[in-house]
């Protein structure tokens, strides 16, 4: 099961994107006898993921029509493993980007994205992307 929640709510040069998600599977199997003739015992598993990511953008165009776009997005994530009667919460994650994009009257655009994944572990992940396009003619 799968279920998504995304906006988009714009004022003047603003936008605000939030987004939530929330997902769950279940397996179980039922108990069983094996080749050897030992029983063995049923068992009911299941991964819930709760998912909830703000975003806000500003829009800037010059008094030379160079589009400047500015965005900035926190995305975090809970994760829930059930088995039976127990669940447990595997914490909370979290990782930010920021992104900067500019765009010439030409048609070239220079986009920079940075983000840092790992918030709430002790794994962190930084990562940086960076494109450059210039229309031929």
């Amino acid at each position: 099961m799968t279920a998504a929640l995304l906006g988009q709510w714009t004022s003047g040069r603003w936008t605000f994107s939030p987004q939530a998600e929330f997902s769950y599977f279940d397996e179980r199997v039922a108990p069983y006898l094996d080749g050897a003739g030992n029983l063995v015992f049923g068992q009911e598993l299941g991964r819930g993921k709760l998912a909830v990511g703000p975003g806000v953008s500003y829009r800037l165009t010059t008094q030379n029509n160079v589009v400047i776009n500015t965005s900035l997005r926190l995305d975090t994530t809970v994760t829930v493993l059930s088995s039976g009667a127990m669940a447990d919460v595997d914490g909370l994650l979290g990782r930010l980007e920021g992104t900067i994009e500019i765009g010439l009257p030409a048609g070239a655009r220079w986009k920079t994205t940075l983000g840092y994944g790992g918030i709430g572990t002790d794994n962190h992940l930084f990562n940086a992307s960076g494109s450059l396009s210039v229309p031929l003619r």
